[in-house]
Parts: structure tokens; C-alpha cells; sequence
């Protein structure tokens, strides 16, 4: 393409006489500067490409850590996939999470380890409110631990004579007893405590009365509807009532009437 042009420039510019010899001068430089600042053609160009390419496959098919698509439809320009990893046994995965739960698990231990001799105060403050919450967790009352305090209540209650019964502990009795007959009693544990409550109609019943949710039991009533509460092994409301079961406070009101009627018979 150079020489081109210039034999065009020469025969246009350059007198015919002296063709020859500008001809030449010119062909002189073109060579020296073809010399000086190689230029590949497009042949050589596509030639060392295609080297290129085919050496990146070889050494692709030769890494053992790499997998080439085969696929034509796959642009040769793609990145290498790794090869996923040999998949393990059953056992193998079970015994690699429970070395690796171990390890966090003592890594904890140890950092609270540290940080409890760093701060003596902090850890005696968390070790009470967690030891009380343990302690409330393993304590909680239920329902079969109310039924059985109930029962006892009730026989040392029926052992003691009428006229030296507690009203109130008779009473409290007579409720539950009640309630129990009827199936109305509802226990509710919350974890750390647990209640017992009355509702209108048995667990089992299914009358409209029963199972519209208009007629349920509503907040505003849980103070007439409440029984007992437990927390920490014990059913405070019922201890209360069953205090001095054996003490009939208005034993004693009668006793002037009954000393006067003795007198009278005595000097009749």
C-alpha cells in the first residue's frame, strides 16, 4: 500500500525524466523506514492470535483444578470453573458440625471465662438473674401439682371437726371442688409462673354458648375469674386460705349465749 502512493506522488509531482530516479530515492527511505518500525499485516496478525488461543486451551485441558465447556454455544473467552470438592459421607459431615459447634462452644466459655475475672461485679449481678430465672423455670407449678395440693388441703381439712373448721379455708374447698365438678377450672403456665383460672363452660363442650368468641371471657373480667397464681413451687392464694384451717374464729361468738342458758338451767 506504500508503494502505491508512492508511485502516485512520484507521477504526479516528479517530471517524466526524472521518474527514475526519485523513484528510487523514495523506494530507499520507504525501505529504511520499513526497517526501522516493522509493521505486521493482518495475516501474521491472525496467525499469532490463533497461537495464543490454541496454547490457552492446551493448558487449560492440562490443569487438573479447571474444567472447559465443550459446549459451542459457550463463548471460548469464559473464565475456568473449579472443580466442586469430593462430596463426604454422612458421617464424616456429622462428626465435621460437631467438631466445629465444640469449638465455638469452648471459645465462648473461654472469652465469658476472662471477662468474669476482669469484672467481678458484672458476673455476680448476671449470675443472680440468671440463677433466679433457672430456679423459676424449674420450679413452676403445674396443673397436676395443683390438683394434688388441692386433694390434700381437702383431707386435712375433712379431719378437723365442723365447729373448729376456718370458714374461709372450707369455703376456698368448696369453690374448687365445685369448679372441678363442672370442669371449669383452666390452667395457663407462662414459663416463669403459672395461673389458675374459671371459665363459664367445660373444656369439652361445644355449644354455641362455648364456641362464639362474643361470649368469651374478656380482660376486664380477670379479676373475678382468678384462683391462684404459682410461682416458685408454690400456690400462694391457696397457702393464704389454708392458713390456720383448724381455727373457727367465730367459735367464741356463741359462747355467751351457751353460758347463759347453763346458768338458767342451773338455777331452774
Amino acid at each position: 500500500m506504500l508503494s502505491t502512493v508512492t508511485r502516485c506522488l512520484v507521477y504526479e509531482l516528479v517530471p517524466l525524466k526524472h521518474t527514475t530516479i526519485y523513484y528510487r530515492s523514495l523506494m530507499i527511505s520507504t525501505n529504511q523506514l520499513r526497517s526501522a518500525f516493522p509493521i505486521k499485516s493482518a495475516r501474521d496478525s491472525s496467525v499469532s492470535s490463533n497461537e495464543k488461543l490454541h496454547q490457552s486451551k492446551l493448558n487449560e485441558i492440562e490443569s487438573p483444578n479447571s474444567v472447559t465447556s465443550l459446549d459451542p454455544t459457550v463463548p471460548t473467552g469464559t473464565p475456568t470453573v473449579p472443580l466442586p470438592p469430593p462430596k463426604r459421607s454422612l458421617k464424616e459431615q456429622i462428626v465435621t458440625f460437631y467438631k466445629a459447634m465444640w469449638r465455638d462452644y469452648r471459645d465462648v466459655f473461654k472469652e465469658n471465662y476472662e471477662e468474669s475475672k476482669n469484672k467481678p461485679k458484672k458476673t455476680i449481678v448476671y449470675g443472680i438473674i440468671f440463677g433466679t430465672m433457672g430456679y423459676l423455670l424449674w420450679s413452676n407449678p403445674s396443673e397436676s401439682d395443683f390438683h394434688a395440693e388441692f386433694f390434700e388441703n381437702r383431707n386435712m381439712l375433712s379431719l378437723v371437726g365442723k365447729p373448729i373448721r376456718n370458714p374461709i379455708s372450707e369455703e376456698y374447698c368448696n369453690n374448687i371442688s365445685r369448679l372441678e365438678i363442672k370442669g371449669q377450672l383452666r390452667y395457663q403456665s407462662f414459663g416463669f409462673f403459672s395461673i389458675v383460672w374459671r371459665h363459664d363452660n367445660p373444656e369439652c363442650a361445644g355449644s354455641f354458648e362455648c364456641t362464639c368468641k362474643y361470649l368469651k371471657p374478656i380482660i376486664t373480667e380477670a379479676k373475678e375469674r382468678f384462683i391462684d397464681v404459682g410461682l416458685g413451687d408454690r400456690w400462694w392464694i391457696t397457702d393464704k386460705r389454708m392458713e390456720d384451717y383448724d381455727v373457727n374464729e367465730r367459735e367464741w361468738d356463741q359462747l355467751p349465749n351457751l353460758v347463759n342458758s347453763t346458768n338458767q338451767n342451773v338455777s331452774a
